[in-house]
């Protein structure tokens, strides 16, 4: 159910418009460095082989598309997700993929518009099914215990994240 519709910092790179050859110069000295979580996010960011193939899927595709294009070198290092936020805030990394918009990212971080997005489906146990009235209202969700990712953001899918069991 992750809704992980912006990636981080890119539009100091898309955003230059007029002086992206400013941008290419800048960015052929080093490697601009982007941080994809350990746990990955098929089909955007996934991680098939971490020896051959550390970092996979429509993010990839999108950042080669981009950096190649103009020419910017660039290296993908897969982290835990709390410390690809930190570093992304400390500056240890340029960008951070595959992150939802809240207010805290908001203060934190430059955002893209999004680049995709998801519908959140929600499951419930069969063996539990009398507990659900069959009118069940997602409304009525944000007062029940839901699980979800550790450390992702719930609240654009408007679940309290203090409510979300990890």
């Amino acid at each position: 159910m992750k809704l992980k519709t912006f990636i981080f910092l890119l539009c100091s790179l898309m955003g230059l418009g007029s002086s992206i050859v400013q941008a290419e110069t800048k960015w052929q000295k080093r490697n601009l460095v982007l941080c994809a979580e350990d746990a990955g996010w098929p089909p955007f960011s996934f991680h098939k082989n971490v020896q051959t193939e550390p970092f996979q899927g429509f993010n990839a595709d999108l950042m080669k598309l981009i950096f190649d294009k103009h020419k910017i070198n660039y290296e993908v290092v897969i982290r835990p997700w709390k410390r690809c936020l930190n570093d992304g805030v400390v500056g240890d990394v340029s960008i951070v993929m595959d992150a939802a918009k809240n207010s805290e990212r908001d203060k934190k971080y430059l955002l893209t518009e999004p680049i995709y997005s998801l519908t959140p489906v929600v499951f419930f146990s069969k063996a539990k099914t009398l507990l659900y009235p069959d009118d069940l209202i997602a409304t009525e969700l944000q007062s029940l215990w839901v699980c979800g990712q550790k450390g992702y953001t719930y609240t654009n899918f408007g679940f309290d994240n203090a409510r979300v069991k990890l």
